[in-house]
This record gives C-alpha cells, sequence and structure tokens, in this order.
C-alpha cells in the first residue's frame, strides 16, 4: 500500500491501527453476545487448569524468534532499523 500510494509505511501502518482495533474488538463483542444469548458459560474447574509455564514453556523458543522477528518488523516499517548490523554479521 505504501509503495501504491508513495506515502511512508509508517503513515499507512498508524492510519490502518484504529480501523484494525475496532475490526477486532467488534468480532469480539459479536462472539461475546452470541455465546452469551446462546447461554454459555465458563465450566472448567481448577482441577482441570494446567500452570501457565508448563503450557509455554516448551514453546519458549518459537515464541521468542516470533517476538523478535515482529518487532524488527515494525521498527524496519517505522525506518528505525535498516538492518546493516545483520549484513555485516
Amino acid at each position: 500500500m505504501a509503495e501504491v500510494t508513495g506515502t511512508p509505511y509508517r503513515d499507512v501502518m498508524m492510519d490502518a491501527l484504529i480501523p484494525g482495533l475496532l475490526n477486532f474488538t467488534s468480532i469480539l463483542y459479536c462472539v461475546y453476545l452470541c455465546a452469551r444469548k446462546s447461554g454459555m458459560e465458563i465450566s472448567i474447574s481448577q482441577k482441570a487448569l494446567e500452570p501457565l509455564s508448563k503450557l509455554l514453556l516448551p514453546d519458549v523458543r518459537f515464541m521468542a524468534l516470533f517476538y523478535y522477528l515482529s518487532v524488527r518488523t515494525t521498527l524496519a516499517g517505522l525506518g528505525l532499523y535498516d538492518g546493516k548490523k545483520d549484513a555485516q554479521l
């Protein structure tokens, strides 16, 4: 989109932030209303819940890689990272 319109990527990203958040919020609210209308309730006992560390610990390396790539892509889009440090390695 930035290449087509000739505007910086940062401006396109900032202009799309509010509509994107509104979209996800409205979908979440619609799902909540449909669940409430159909009478759904949370019925999980405390014994059935596993500790969060037991669920997330095996996948830490994948989450770290995803976080690294997300932050790097965002910083590059904002013009705060150009990738020259990686090219020198």
